[in-house]
């Protein structure tokens, strides 16, 4: 759900929708880019998940910031355990953050016990 003006006549006809798509974006990329700096780590958004937040955030960029910095709240140190660089925000860590994340690090942890490390 990445802007996508397509042509100019796209922005003359619905240049509302463009204007909410780029602000939306930015939004994300804000959080991110915060991510990171906390983390190291480089998040992006699945599809499914950008479209979860557009539908219920729209071009709120305030409003969506917090949310994510509210579900996500544990995920810049346990992203971190699982020894990953880059990770993908998917719509189950939405809904159900901290079970996912709990799942994701146990899961990393009988992966590495299972390797012998």
């Amino acid at each position: 759900m990445r802007v996508r003006v397509g042509s100019p006549r796209r922005l003359i006809e619905e240049p509302q929708a463009v204007r909410n798509e780029v602000i939306f974006d930015h939004a994300l990329e804000m959080f991110a880019e915060g991510f990171f700096d906390k983390s190291g780590i480089i998040i992006t958004f699945h599809e499914d998940s950008r479209r979860k937040l557009f539908d219920t955030f729209g071009d709120k960029p305030n409003t969506i910031i917090a949310h994510l910095e509210k579900v996500l709240q544990d995920y810049a140190y346990g992203v971190k355990l699982l020894g990953v660089s880059e990770f993908i925000i998917t719509p189950p860590m939405l809904d159900n953050p901290k079970v996912v994340l709990d799942g994701l690090i146990k899961a990393a942890y009988e992966r590495r016990t299972a390797e012998g490390g």
